[in-house]
């Protein structure tokens, strides 16, 4: 079970854990700055009383929306996990750059009685490395945008695969087990394609400090084991960063547990994650808070990171 299903299932003791401790989430919109960071505000803790009583801030309305004629047939959230890809193509290539998109090739090939990854997914992963090469130079190239947009609708519809634990429900189950790369790029609409090079835009014109960090995609921790692999979206220095491609303009409370979890579980400091945050793309906006800072608003009081994690951890080895 993920650690996001945890936090939704409410008879779950990780629901409980941060339902009875960190329940907060009106401090944690509310006590929020803007930073000499473009586009970026900080949330602080101050002790309870000290509160200002409005908002300071809102995330506001989204700035990329795609145009739709049926909004309920969008597979919005396909589009977001695409754009968590789109995101590694602004840096170096790392070895976890698409792991969880190859264990669901994986786990097709197994459905249809193959082993090994799919032909297909053997040819996207060619396509993708020659993009690569070929990225920085082109960044702001609309066609190479789309291009790159169907490749990482892609890989996102093949981690469907893995995340759902098959392909009764994915559109690549739909096209058989003699699949052919061509029939998976189909799969990306003119819309899509559009939306996906909108938001890669909305990247580069607002958040070039995040652009210019040193990032681990896909990060794992010592206690993801305990929750399904929990998997985080990026950390970047030491900044953890979910990325967010919704129309929501308000801060959800899962979506603060989730990041406070995700820093929970590294018991063992692997990657100093000092910062959390959240980077809303269709906004524009990241979102960030020390770790500690998050926890105490959230908690209404002051409260130590270090006790939290033993805490966290003791309750996730017993599930």
């Amino acid at each position: 079970m993920s650690l996001t299903s945890h936090l939704k299932d409410t008879s779950s003791p990780v629901y409980r854990f941060f339902a009875e401790r960190f329940a907060d989430v009106g401090a944690a919109r509310v006590v929020l700055i803007p930073t000499e960071e473009p586009a970026t505000v900080r949330g602080l803790y101050s002790p309870p009383g000290d509160l200002p009583k409005k908002p300071v801030w809102r995330l506001g309305n989204p700035v990329v929306v795609p145009e739709l004629v049926d909004r309920r047939a969008y597979r919005w959230s396909t589009v977001g996990v695409a754009f968590d890809y789109r995101v590694r193509f602004f840096y170096p290539p790392r070895d976890g750059d698409h792991r969880v998109a190859r264990l669901g090739a994986t786990k097709l090939s197994e459905l249809s009685g193959d082993v090994g990854l799919p032909r297909a997914f053997e040819e996207l992963e060619s396509q993708l490395a020659a993009q690569r090469s070929s990225e920085p130079a082109r960044r702001s190239d609309a066609e190479f945008e789309q291009q790159l947009g169907a490749l990482c609708l892609a890989l996102a519809l093949y981690e469907e695969v893995f995340r759902m634990g098959g392909a009764d429900r994915s559109p690549l189950g739909d096209l058989g087990p003699m699949i052919e790369l061509d029939d998976v790029l189909a799969l990306a609409t003119p819309a899509t394609r559009a939306d996906l090079a909108a938001l890669a835009g909305q990247l580069v014109a607002t958040q070039g400090a995040l652009l210019g960090s040193q990032i681990e995609p896909n990060p794992t921790f010592a206690g993801s084991p305990f929750v399904g692999g929990a998997d985080a979206d990026v950390i970047a220095g030491s900044r953890l960063i979910d990325v967010k491609t919704v129309t929501a303009s308000q801060i959800e409370r899962v979506d603060l547990w989730q990041i406070l979890g995700y820093a929970l579980l590294d018991f063992d400091r692997s990657y100093d994650i000092d910062e959390v945050g959240i980077y809303y793309s269709r906004h524009g906006v990241q979102v960030v808070w020390t770790v500690e800072d998050l926890l105490s608003l959230m908690a209404g009081q002051s409260v130590d990171l270090e006790q939290s994690r033993e805490e966290f951890g003791a309750l996730v080895r017993r599930l």
